[in-house]
């Protein structure tokens, strides 16, 4: 209500910040939100308990301190009503709003639009989602549809970039955030990361680079040596052979580049986006140091490795014949 009635008045921003924010000195490493969605959307969103005024927590705000927070509020922030059946992000849309969910609730669509769409999870008070698109500027892989009358704070990729250059802290919280939510998104997608010791995890948090490719960009060159290992976090990637025969596709949670990594040589197929893709990747040789050194992760890549390397050696015979 209030701030439907005063938005921009210096007492009601206080008054927001402060039942939002964290109090007391800023935290060194603040802990990852709960992992409480599907790997199926590409909008994160973990709803978490109500804070002590009785508000929904909003994850990302309480790493932030009330003068962080203010800033936020003052510059960066708008405030947006939905009806009930409201779409409040449609599925291949560029991603420069990040949204916190203040009141009501709303589901994740994937095929929203055609005869059969399919829900893949939950919003509810406290969720923030679109954060992935904002600051990896991938486009939206899933719709959002309001279930009843909802509020949400938005806030604009320009606007944050310009509180970032004032308060560098809040940049460093939100990369922070944003890594930890795409990091329990690949835990939770590849089974071969999900059992690394809790120490490797975190260094991959530090080091993977998230990377989007449009429809029909190629990821992977056959003949061509890989110096990354590839992650899909959302969409679907068609791996073909050059006589043109196709591999099974490439989907969520599927590593890809790891043969040309672990062999040194050239990848053995080319890989291609179908629709917007948006992947993690880590160098060869952090995936070397990281995921190698751990007898279990190392056995699994090399036993799928072995696997894509006989495939594509028939169809290399094959194709003499």
């Amino acid at each position: 209500v209030l701030l439907g009635l005063a938005p921009t008045r210096q007492a009601t921003q206080d008054l927001i910040a402060s039942l939002y924010s964290r109090r007391g000195a800023p935290a060194a490493a603040p802990k990852a939100p709960p992992p409480e969605i599907e790997i199926d959307i590409d909008l994160e969103g973990g709803t978490t308990p109500p804070t002590a005024s009785g508000l929904p927590s909003i994850p990302l705000f309480s790493m932030l301190t009330t003068d962080e927070l203010k800033r936020i509020l003052a510059t960066a922030m708008e405030v947006q009503a939905f009806d009930a059946g409201e779409v409040v992000v449609a599925e291949g849309d560029r991603g420069d709003l990040m949204f916190a969910l203040v009141e009501g609730s709303a589901g994740v669509y994937r095929g929203w639009g055609t005869p059969a769409p399919r829900r893949v999870a939950d919003l509810g008070q406290g969720d923030i989602f679109g954060e992935i698109g904002m600051v990896s500027r991938a486009a939206r892989l899933a719709t959002v549809v309001t279930d009843s009358a909802a509020v949400a704070l938005t806030f604009r990729r320009d606007a944050m970039g310009e509180v970032i250059t004032r308060h560098p802290r809040v940049g460093e919280m939100l990369e922070v955030f944003f890594r930890e939510r795409l990091l329990a998104n690949m835990l939770r997608a590849n089974s071969i990361l999900r059992q690394l010791p809790e120490a490797t995890k975190k260094q991959i948090a530090a080091r993977f680079t998230p990377r989007s490719f449009d429809d029909g960009r190629r990821i992977l060159a056959e003949g061509v040596e890989a110096d990354s290992v590839f992650m899909l976090l959302r969409g679907v990637c068609t791996v073909a052979h050059h006589t043109g025969e196709r591999y099974p596709d490439l989907r969520e949670g599927d590593l890809f580049g790891e043969v040309s990594v672990l062999t040194g040589g050239p990848a053995t197929a080319t890989v291609t986006a179908v629709g917007p893709v948006l992947a993690l990747t880590l160098s060869g040789a952090e995936f070397k140091e990281l995921v190698l050194k751990d007898p279990g992760a190392a056995l699994a890549v090399s036993t799928l490795a072995k696997s894509r390397l006989e495939r594509t050696a028939q169809l290399d015979r094959d194709s003499r014949v």
